[in-house]
């Protein structure tokens, strides 16, 4: 192996030592409330859970309802979820430690869902429904989510929603400031082609007004829970916060350690391939000087040849 080829691949090692940070941390937001009917639900492996009433909500669970079934949550926002009949959710809930975001993310394959979120949510927090043709975010307001595989619509009683139109390849979009913004008394309609805001209609009206009552009420009641939600939420953000830092330290000691054990190999590369190139050098000197000596012990030969050849021919002429 040439000895430039050996101090390239000993640098790799160096290069490559990289830290490995996660992005971000699975978290419980939600706790359920209420779930009656034919209401079920299941982990992120697909074990069925069983009692969820009191239920801590994980990243990736998914909750089912069938006919005239329904199910409640409690959110760590001070939200209410309500998951009305014939619908699925699945819970997409994370904690951001680098930038101290949390992330509330409910995904409405089929049915419907109301969302309560009347205490404004804080700047480092989101929460979002999203369908497979649209996504909405929220600050503080209500609003009911109807979808299926093709269409879906936001209805918005209060406040404002700002929605994205989510494209077929089903790749979720950013919110910028473009993003459009449907306020209270419309809706938000998207297919597979397109998303377009429009006036509710008096039904709509009337069933955001029937679900945000009900809601309320539930707040109230719920005060107490809502507030230990809330408390645990903080205490697994700052464990999860003191873990991270642990993490990052832990790591760096590694990389320094894998550094400094790099640097020794890399140091000791080095002196192999000076010692090689040395030996290169000698043995190039010393084929040189074999093939010099050698030319000219072949240059003498030919020339005592000529000599006699040439001596033979002048003793002929003598004689």
């Amino acid at each position: 192996m040439k000895p430039i080829l050996l101090f390239f691949l000993t640098l790799v090692l160096i290069v490559g030592c990289k830290s490995k940070t996660e992005e971000f941390q699975s978290v419980s937001y939600a706790v359920v409330l209420t779930a009656f009917g034919d209401t079920k639900a299941f982990d992120s492996k697909g074990a069925p859970i069983g009692n969820l009433v009191k239920y801590k909500l994980n990243d990736g669970d998914t909750i089912k309802t069938g006919e005239r079934a329904q199910a409640e949550i409690l959110l760590a926002t001070g939200g209410v979820i309500r998951i009305l009949e014939k619908s699925e959710v699945i819970m997409d809930s994370k904690f951001f430690p680098q930038g101290k975001n949390s992330r509330i993310r409910l995904k409405l394959n089929m049915g419907q869902v109301f969302v309560s979120q009347s205490i404004p949510l804080k700047n480092e927090e989101s929460l979002q429904v999203q369908t497979p043709t649209q996504i909405g975010g929220v600050r503080g307001t209500e609003f009911l989510v109807q979808a299926d595989s093709e269409k879906s619509k936001i209805l918005v009683g209060e406040g404002k929603v700002q929605t994205e139109w989510v494209p077929t390849n089903g790749e979720v979009p950013e919110f910028s400031e473009s993003s459009a913004m449907v306020s209270s008394g419309n809706k938000s309609i998207a297919d597979v082609s397109k998303r377009e805001t429009l006036g509710l209609d008096e039904d709509e009206k009337a069933l955001l007004k029937s679900q945000s009552t009900s809601a309320a009420e539930i707040r109230e009641q719920a005060q107490a829970q809502i507030q230990s939600i809330m408390d645990q939420f903080n205490e697994d953000k700052e464990r999860i916060k003191i873990d991270v830092e642990a993490f990052k330290a832990e790591n760096q000691e590694k990389l320094n350690e894998q550094k400094e054990t790099n640097q020794q190999e890399l140091n000791q590369q080095k002196e192999k391939n000076r010692e090689l190139m040395s030996e290169t050098k000698g043995d190039k000197d010393k084929s040189t000087k074999s093939m010099q000596n050698a030319n000219d012990s072949e240059k003498s030969e030919i020339q005592n040849k000529a000599k006699s050849e040439f001596d033979a021919i002048k003793q002929g002429l003598k004689n």
